[in-house]
């Protein structure tokens, strides 16, 4: 499994891609990783990219993720962009993600690829 967090001061987002098996664990460290950092660079915007992930957790640990968000002092205010993995329990995983997000008021938005998720980011 590979992390890899950065700022991309062109487009002002912080970017995170997982590859391999992605845990409940990976996924705090991601979160806390990419709050940090956008909160070192007032940043609201958020991509983490799971094209090349495999998810290794349950429906419960998709409905925790925005207490996390929270938790890390994520700014309710993001925009949270999620390319899904490819497979069709991940992109379920991911749908739900979705949707949990927007029952508790955050912003976040599923996608099939990197542009479009982007293009969703900076648009208008």
């Amino acid at each position: 499994m590979t992390l890899s967090v950065k700022y991309n001061a062109e487009s002002g987002i912080v970017e995170t891609k997982l590859s391999g098996v992605v845990s409940p664990e990976m996924i705090r460290q991601e979160t806390e990783q990419a709050v940090a950092l956008a909160q070192a660079n007032d940043c609201l915007f958020f991509l983490s990219d799971y094209s090349e992930a495999q998810t290794d957790f349950s429906l419960v640990d998709v409905f925790e993720l925005p207490a996390l968000q929270t938790e890390s002092d994520m700014d309710q205010c993001a925009q949270i962009a999620l390319v899904a993995p490819v497979s069709s329990a991940g992109q379920e995983l991911a749908e739900f993600y979705e949707t949990v997000c927007f029952n508790r008021g955050w912003s976040a938005r599923v996608f099939r690829d990197r542009e479009a998720a982007i293009a969703w980011l900076v648009g208008p």
